[in-house]
């Protein structure tokens, strides 16, 4: 059968029904994507949060490591027993 260029041909109900659903799959690839992208920027800002956190907490340690050595002097620390031991 020749398709006439001028004139819109029918799809068969088939090849339309192929076509709604590679669009249906299309989008729904495309909204998922979307999420995706969402939950990184996300999960970067978490990241940054918790580097800040953490950098704080390094720099707690560091006040308290000094505070200790001017009391205490150069040691080993036991945490599970609450002793310092000079070295």
């Amino acid at each position: 059968m020749a398709i006439n260029k001028k004139q819109p041909t029918k799809l068969t109900e088939d090849e339309a029904k192929q076509l709604r659903d590679i669009k249906f799959q299309y989008d729904a690839f495309v909204f998922q994507l979307g999420q995706v992208a969402l939950a990184e920027l996300e999960l970067d800002e978490q990241t940054e949060a918790i580097k800040t956190e953490l950098k704080g907490l390094q720099k707690e340690e560091e006040t308290l490591a000094k505070v200790l050595f001017e009391k205490y002097g150069k040691g080993e620390i036991d945490i599970k027993n609450n002793t310092i031991t000079p070295v």
